[in-house]
């Protein structure tokens, strides 16, 4: 073989390896329990998780689940063709951002205190903008507080438990969050749930949670999916989550 056939053997070999490479679905999630977590064992768990898994069965789509940051997994997902993401929250920003797969579930949020923290008395969004909060990058929570106070206070980890962590230790006075996750983190930090009280419910972001894909996803796979979801109404299976 010539070099410069073996060139234009390679050059092809690669273009095919990038095109089938382009194609492979990324499915992404976070650590978000109880509703999507890894157990002690590496398996991932979680109503979410049941309800993307009836989805993927319905619409015979074999891909295994990825778990990432939040941030890593929305930013991923926002730049990468045939990637999706859950469990994600709809609002206007992000309408254009993803095609809007399946609906999940509805989760509501509270903004939460530490209970010997007495001093502090909320009753709306003006009455925190001097108190310290603790949010998660990029989640919807924090978007819309930091929109609500421009002059608010924020502490901005990767993760929800890190911000338990602190309230727990007084070190900042608010965390959005819901009851059952508070649960569930309160079983890994040894905290007590008692030890927390809700103040402010956001009824601003109480929504649908979606399962979601980049706007270049192929449509064959979205078609898959939405059909299944049409079907298994998958949002209205099993137990839901409140506060």
């Amino acid at each position: 073989m010539t070099y410069k056939r073996s060139v234009v053997w390679l050059f092809g070999l690669l273009t095919i390896y990038q095109t089938v490479a382009a194609e492979e679905i990324m499915l992404l999630t976070e650590q978000l329990p109880p509703l999507q977590y890894e157990d002690s064992d590496g398996q991932l768990q979680g109503l979410m998780v049941d309800r993307v898994k009836l989805l993927l069965k319905e619409a015979d789509i074999d891909t295994e689940i990825l778990v990432m940051p939040w941030a890593r997994a929305y930013e991923m997902t926002l730049s990468r063709p045939n990637t999706l993401l859950f469990s994600m929250l709809r609002n206007e920003p992000r309408e254009e951002q993803f095609i809007w797969v399946a609906k999940l579930g509805i989760s509501p949020t509270y903004l939460y205190r530490n209970s010997a923290n007495t001093s502090l008395s909320l009753t709306t969004l003006a009455d925190i903008e001097k108190e310290i909060i603790g949010v998660k990058r990029n989640d919807i929570s924090a978007n819309f507080l930091q929109r609500q106070l421009p002059n608010g206070q924020f502490i901005t980890q990767t993760n929800t438990i890190d911000n338990i962590r602190m309230l727990a230790a007084k070190r900042i006075d608010l965390v959005p969050t819901n009851r059952h996750q508070l649960t569930f983190f309160c079983q890994e930090l040894g905290c007590d749930t008692n030890d927390f009280e809700p103040t402010i419910k956001l009824v601003e972001i109480e929504q649908m949670m979606y399962l979601a894909a980049n706007t270049q996803t192929d449509k064959a796979i979205i078609d898959k999916l939405v059909n299944a979801a049409k079907k298994l109404r998958v949002h209205e299976v099993g137990s839901d989550f409140g506060y």
